[in-house]
């Protein structure tokens, strides 16, 4: 009997199985520190809470809590490559010098000239589409999202391409 063929076919489950857990993504509730207020945070690759936007607003809604929602959590976020690259083609239209500037210079948070682009990273995030999608979804819940915010500001190279990582999170009300 010739099990070649069911290798491979053993071989595709496993993989198609890990891509599935690691192309997961999802939204939790957490409850702050202050009982009165919650956050939605976003996990990128992690089997957490809900897979969509909506039905962690949902869950808010159900257990009446969704005036306590202040804030979503996104620092994941930043791992998706079209969202970066959204913030990225937003800074190189509207802020080019400080954008080329920052990526050519010590890459670390306490440098002058990330620091020079916090305020436009803040501004690039809010523009993006994907915020724009997930302000849409906050609004048929009577949500909107107020602005972007960060801390931490980093820029690393990974494979020879330069990524950004900051603690992220849009203010809503």
């Amino acid at each position: 009997m010739n099990l070649r063929p069911i290798r491979y076919i053993v071989l595709l489950v496993i993989l198609l199985h890990f891509k599935a857990n690691i192309a997961f993504a999802g939204w939790e509730v957490q409850q702050s520190g202050f009982d009165s207020l919650c956050i939605l945070q976003y996990y990128s690759s992690t089997e957490v809470g809900h897979k969509l936007l909506a039905g962690a607003l949902e869950e808010l809604k159900k257990e009446g809590k969704l005036n306590q929602l202040t804030s979503l959590f996104v620092v994941e976020l930043l791992d998706d490559s079209v969202f970066e690259n959204e913030i990225l083609s937003l800074l190189q239209k509207n802020n080019p010098t400080e954008l080329e500037a920052a990526l050519r210079s010590a890459e670390n948070m306490h440098n002058p000239k990330v620091i020079a682009l916090r305020d436009a990273v803040n501004n690039a995030v809010f523009g993006t589409a994907t915020v724009e999608k997930i302000n849409k979804e906050l609004n048929s819940y009577g949500l909107n999202v107020l602005s972007a915010s960060h801390e931490k500001l980093t820029i690393y190279e990974k494979d020879g391409v330069k990524h950004f990582f900051a603690f992220l999170w849009l203010s809503i009300k």
